[in-house]
């Protein structure tokens, strides 16, 4: 990379390493390359976080919080939505979504986001609600 190139990396960083300080879970929904590569040329430099990656999407979750709830990745719409779980304090199960519908096709967005609702129902039916 050129030295822009560089300065605009760094800034990349630090913002997103900002943000993991004040923040204790950070999405990142476009990474635009596979897991591997994310986490070698970004990831890794965000320092006191656990790092999940998946369908060119990362999650941030800071380290402390992580060890304490053990968050579950799940994967609800391939390469358009995946989503954290964990259980509060009293024991309720909390959901955290990440969307990145398709920004060009609208019958595609309305094909993701059904099979979404597909999939909410199938995971929360013998569950009850609150």
């Amino acid at each position: 990379p050129n030295q822009q190139q560089r300065r605009q990396w760094q800034r990349k960083v630090a913002n997103v390493q900002a943000l993991c300080h004040a923040c204790t879970i950070v999405g990142v929904v476009e990474t635009h390359v596979n897991p591997r590569r994310a986490h070698r040329f970004f990831g890794q430099h965000i320092s006191g976080v656990e790092h999940y990656y998946v369908d060119g999407m990362a999650i941030f979750v800071q380290k402390q919080w992580a060890m304490e709830k053990k968050p579950s990745l799940h994967k609800v719409v391939d390469g358009a939505i995946i989503a954290l779980s964990w259980k509060d304090s009293d024991g309720k199960a909390c959901w955290l979504f990440f969307f990145r519908l398709d920004a060009f096709k609208e019958k595609t967005r309305r094909q993701q986001l059904a099979e979404a609702t597909r999939w909410a129902h199938a995971a929360w039916a013998c569950r009850p609600v609150g």
